[in-house]
């Protein structure tokens, strides 16, 4: 082999790795915002969602999917293939992941039990939380990390959420 034949395939072969390692990372690339991912679970590749079901948000939806959650005791989840994603966060069970839901207008209304950790939602959507804790008498968790800047309605939002007593100034 020639020394020249020889640097052809040697650049040739490191071509071939660093276009391999770029379509490799882009096709790992996820959009945990993209409707098209909504009521799914993100894969566990980094992102802010990884391994949380994505709950959607279409027409509603999302707070639909919220208010049917099975409520256990202080905490709530959603089924999705078997499994449960807990609204509230549990160490070592799986979560939702909320970024796509608009609407979150009465998601935990008379839900009187609930208290579930939901710090670590994004709400960075969330437009609508009117009447969100109406009647949740034991919710007091810390929100004060929510990012509430596009909410426009928050009516009611902690209207008889009789034991809430955490600082939401943030």
């Amino acid at each position: 082999m020639t020394y020249s034949k020889r640097s052809k395939n040697l650049l040739l072969f490191f071509f071939s790795i660093f276009f391999i390692f770029c379509y490799s990372n882009k096709v790992q690339a996820y959009n945990c915002y993209s409707s098209s991912n909504a009521g799914t679970v993100a894969p566990d590749n980094g992102t802010v969602c990884a391994n949380m079901y994505i709950v959607p948000s279409t027409s509603g939806a999302g707070a639909t999917k919220l208010k049917n959650a099975t409520h256990s005791g202080s905490n709530a989840y959603i089924l999705h293939g078997g499994v449960k994603y807990y609204l509230g966060e549990v160490t070592g069970e799986k979560k939702v992941f909320t970024g796509q839901v608009v609407n979150f207008n009465r998601v935990f209304y008379n839900k009187r039990q609930f208290n579930g950790d939901i710090g670590y939602w994004d709400m960075s959507n969330a437009v609508v939380t009117s009447e969100m804790f109406k009647n949740a008498r034991k919710f007091n968790q810390d929100i004060s990390g929510w990012d509430m800047s596009k909410n426009k309605w928050y009516w009611g939002m902690f209207y008889n959420a009789k034991k809430f007593n955490q600082d939401i100034s943030g």
